[in-house]
């Protein structure tokens, strides 16, 4: 304990008492890349209130910001974010132990902070506490890639090698530090230099309401049809997939009629869902069911042999946050989208040009080509198959476990 103390205690001094660089005068291609991806999330998180950021530096973000508060260990640094920033509020604060109240800020930002910091977990733990019911985490964290090894950054980063500190994160990596947020939207930049990311503290009723509003909203037809898919879409799955354990979950079960079909093949299946509405049919079928996010499922890493989602992913805004997810909790992986440029496609821009609603009017129609962006980086084996002209199915395996 003694020696992690004094490791902790190491890195902060080096930011307390040894950084000296003006991350706005002298911004490089990097800085300015960070910048301009962590201002447009800002800009479109519509907060209102107090805004907080964490490890604010010279100002590089702080100065867009409004209603801002920054903190920072550097009071070299303070001084010229506050000459930069009037406006603003500035404090001598570490991140892992903020001087906030609770629930004091409606939205707080650390921009490439996170992987300096000894207990990054704490930071978050300190975060969630001093945000608001719904406030908004905005931040940034380098990408851990082969094209930009640890090795390569110290000689890119301003102050060399002379960091103590100088973490890189995977998508699951920061997926998992995050897993206190409901709702979270990771976003790898295209050169894989960054992570940008965005969390929402969001009571678990607000989710449960938004999945029971859109359950409510499928009529008849669209449930006859999703039920229909589903049954199909478990047969097919079924003739493609080795059954090499009997447990198996079902990601956004719904009513239920997928996981029916696959534990009448042997399989004990556990639905879970956002849905109450949605539970309620699956229970009455008589299924083990769970109410969680899809974005953080409460199963140990490896639970199931087996993890399936079908009319799901194409209704999220993080689609590969969810399939780490699945990743982590079984060997196999198994989602259905609907296809691009299918008829059902074909006919759904007929009825938007004809201004007329469509079955499904907020889901994501994929390519062949989308699906492997998302899988690529998660899975060293996979497939994936056009179903029926209308779906696309893609299976991933964890080599990590078989190997």
């Amino acid at each position: 304990m003694e020696n992690e103390q004094g490791f902790g205690r190491s890195i902060k001094a080096f930011y307390r008492h040894v950084e000296r660089h003006d991350w706005v005068a002298k911004r490089r291609w990097f800085e300015r890349h960070r910048e301009k991806g962590v201002i447009s999330l800002i800009d479109g998180s519509y907060a209102v209130g107090n805004s907080l950021e964490i490890g604010c530096g010279t100002g590089l973000i702080t100065r867009h910001m409004k209603n801002a508060v920054g903190a920072d260990l550097n009071f070299w640094a303070i001084k010229r974010a506050q000459q930069r920033c009037p406006e603003a509020v500035f404090v001598v604060a570490d991140g892992e132990h903020l001087p906030f109240r609770n629930e004091s800020f409606s939205l707080v930002v650390c921009a490439d902070v996170l992987e300096h910091l000894p207990y990054p977990e704490s930071a978050i733990q300190e975060i969630w506490r001093v945000l608001s019911d719904k406030g908004r985490l905005i931040g940034s964290v380098p990408h851990s890639h082969l094209l930009w090894k640890e090795s390569v950054r110290a000689h890119l980063t301003p102050l060399k090698s002379l960091e103590p500190l100088h973490r890189t994160y995977t998508v699951r990596n920061l997926s998992i530090l995050l897993a206190t947020f409901p709702q979270k939207r990771l976003i790898p930049d295209i050169l894989h230099v960054e992570i940008f990311f965005e969390a929402q503290k969001a009571q678990t009723t607000a989710l449960i309401q938004e999945w029971d509003r859109f359950w409510r909203s499928q009529g008849l037809l669209r449930q006859g049809l999703r039920s229909v898919f589903n049954t199909v879409f478990a047969s097919f799955v079924l003739g493609k997939i080795p059954r090499t354990s009997r447990a198996a979950l079902e990601v956004g079960v719904g009513g239920g009629s997928s996981a029916t079909r696959f534990r009448s093949h042997g399989y004990q299946v556990v639905g879970a869902d956002s849905s109450l509405a949605g539970l309620r049919r699956a229970a009455r079928a008589h299924l083990l069911v769970l109410l969680c996010d899809a974005n953080a499922l409460p199963f140990r890493d490896k639970s199931f042999g087996l993890c399936y989602s079908q009319g799901l992913i194409e209704h999220l805004k993080s689609p590969a946050v969810c399939i780490e997810e699945m990743r982590r909790v079984s060997n196999v992986v198994v989602v259905s989208v609907p296809r691009e440029y299918s008829p059902f496609d074909l006919l759904r821009r007929v009825f938007e040009w004809l201004g007329k609603s469509w079955l499904w009017p907020d889901e994501l129609y994929y390519r062949t080509e989308d699906l492997r962006n998302i899988f690529r980086p998660i899975f060293r084996r996979y497939w994936i198959h056009t179903f029926f002209g209308l779906d696309l199915i893609a299976i991933g395996e964890d080599l990590s476990v078989s190997n």
